[in-house]
């Protein structure tokens, strides 16, 4: 009896302290909370490049048309989170392949987490050198509000290519041509050796 009675007050010190009542991504969100931490929408392609906000809410098809809009021959899109330590050690070996490989390689961030800490990851990877970059944030109203983002993800990931049969964790890393078409993934800590680019 005592060991239940101390696991209940852990239990309700530690809920709140999670924002378990408070935080509005384990609820559902209010309209008053969603326009409080609403993202821009990114609606063109040049809205992307000219970096006019710093974080853009993003669907499937809008990144694809990204991707086949680019510039460049190769378009990696890097699925990656502020809390992943795999995600911190692969930042600057991403970091090396895009210095090496400038004029066929573009590198997209996508955030997966939810919009109340979108602006960590913009932290995260301004930190790394990449702040002249926007952040992309996977739409929650479209992909779900789930706190846990491995559903949002894989709704994400199997819309922009039905044909994905890897498997979804963080860091994800996507390589595209600019014809659209899968070239390769990689998960984890990335070896930068093993990307191949045309």
């Amino acid at each position: 009896m005592r060991t239940i009675i101390i696991k209940i007050c852990l239990l309700a010190l530690f809920l709140p302290s999670c924002g378990y009542w408070l935080n509005p991504r384990y609820v559902k969100m209010s309209k008053k909370i969603r326009q409080e931490y609403a993202l821009p929408a990114l609606k063109s392609i040049d809205e992307y490049y000219s970096k006019k906000e710093k974080i853009y809410s993003i669907n499937a098809s809008k990144l694809r048309e990204l991707i086949l809009e680019s510039k460049h021959t190769n378009i990696l899109i890097a699925f990656t989170a502020n809390w992943c330590s795999p995600c911190h050690k692969s930042m600057p070996k991403i970091k090396s392949l895009l210095e090496e490989n400038k004029d066929k390689l573009k590198i997209v961030f996508i955030s997966s987490i939810d919009w109340l800490e979108v602006n960590r990851d913009r932290l995260f990877i301004d930190k790394y050198g990449f702040d002249d970059q926007a952040l992309l944030c996977i739409d929650l109203y479209e992909y779900g509000t789930e706190y846990m983002n491995w559903k949002r993800m894989s709704r994400f990931i199997n819309e922009l290519t039905p044909d994905y049969s890897g498997e979804i964790s963080l860091p994800s890393y996507l390589l595209f041509n600019n014809k659209g078409k899968l070239v390769s993934h990689y998960h984890s800590n990335i070896n930068v050796n093993s990307v191949k680019l045309k």
